[in-house]
């Protein structure tokens, strides 16, 4: 810690203090000789060297198994592996302290402050990246460039698609938070964690906080996307509504006697189109994250509806008597 900058002489006095402590109080029940077998120094680095290769089979572990919660699991394994080298330090200590050699004891502790101060740190920034990579999947101008294109064409189905496709984004995303939260809570599922060495619960738990409020922040870039895309619906079902009423007006003109039932039949399909449009927007598993998009398609598609159904023959008779009169030629042989 001293040679890190992240200690003062206050921090080692204490250090030596505690350890001093521990001596005599491990003493009181049993005293034992100067500890055997390596140094201080060498127990050290070998601990640290196990660390190392612990944090080095879990990388190999997961990179074999591919799971949804592969990052969880990476920082519960991480957390286990601190804590089984923490263990180790512990009982040098506990060694040491036995023997009343208090400035080795102070080492390990300087050792073990150090390892756990790690550890706290492991759950740092955990989801960012993936949270980061999910808002800017859903604002990808590739949906808006689509969604203009299927609107501009009263194309519903490839509207409630494009839609669909920008709601999976959080929804996956949100599928990956809780796997990842059940990861932390739930550690009787990984196998690899045995009982001998307690686990750091408190860095899982901060870990779980991190994603807890990853729902707020997608539904806010989503509603943002929603307000932008409304806009898009506001004439929604209004191509449509002139390509029916084109076809009626050619009705008219080319089969003008009879062509009643005809016009009524068009008329009548357009609103259907209308009612089975609205219906499948409001069946889009987008709706509840992209508010407000059905709700502006729906009252241009009941304009619409209405409006052909009170007047759509009508104004198609109309359209093409006013055709008519303008195709009659003049003297010249020319259209007036």
């Amino acid at each position: 810690l001293k040679d890190s900058g992240r200690s003062d002489d206050a921090q080692i006095n204490a250090l030596y203090a505690i350890a001093n402590e521990m001596a005599h109080a491990v003493n009181m029940i049993s005293i034992q000789g100067v500890a055997e077998g390596p140094g201080v120094e060498e127990r050290v680095k070998h601990t640290q060297d196990f660390l190392q290769q612990l944090l080095s089979d879990v990388d190999i572990k997961l990179e074999i198994e591919e799971k949804q919660n592969a990052e969880a699991l990476r920082v519960v394994l991480r957390v286990h592996a601190y804590g089984r080298a923490m263990k180790i330090i512990e009982d040098h200590m506990l060694e040491y302290a036995r023997a009343e050699q208090v400035e080795e004891l102070a080492v390990l502790g300087q050792e073990s402050a150090a390892l756990l101060e790690e550890q706290n740190l492991l759950s740092m920034g955990f989801g960012v990246k993936e949270l980061n990579m999910s808002i800017l999947a859903i604002d990808a101008e590739h949906f808006t460039v689509h969604l203009e294109k299927a609107t501009s064409l009263d194309e519903v189905g490839s509207a409630v698609a494009i839609l669909n496709a920008v709601n999976s984004i959080a929804v996956r995303h949100l599928e990956w938070r809780d796997a990842s939260v059940a990861t932390f809570s739930h550690l009787e599922t990984e196998e690899s964690i045995g009982i001998e060495v307690k686990i750091n619960r408190d860095v899982l738990y901060s870990a779980a906080m991190l994603l807890k409020d990853h729902e707020s922040q997608l539904n806010q870039e989503l509603a943002r996307r929603a307000r932008e895309w409304k806009l898009l619906f506001k004439n929604f079902g209004k191509v449509k509504f002139n390509q029916t009423l084109e076809e009626m007006v050619q009705v008219e003109l080319t089969s003008p006697e009879g062509a009643d039932a005809d016009l009524t039949r068009r008329a009548k399909k357009f609103v259907d189109w209308c009612v089975e449009s609205s219906q499948q927007l409001s069946r889009g598993e987008f709706n509840q994250r992209l508010p407000g998009i059905t709700e502006t398609a729906y009252i241009s598609l009941k304009s619409l509806a209405q409006k052909s159904a009170s007047s759509l023959v009508k104004i198609a008779q109309k359209t093409a008597a006013s055709r008519r009169s303008k195709t009659k030629t003049s003297i010249f042989g020319f259209a007036r």
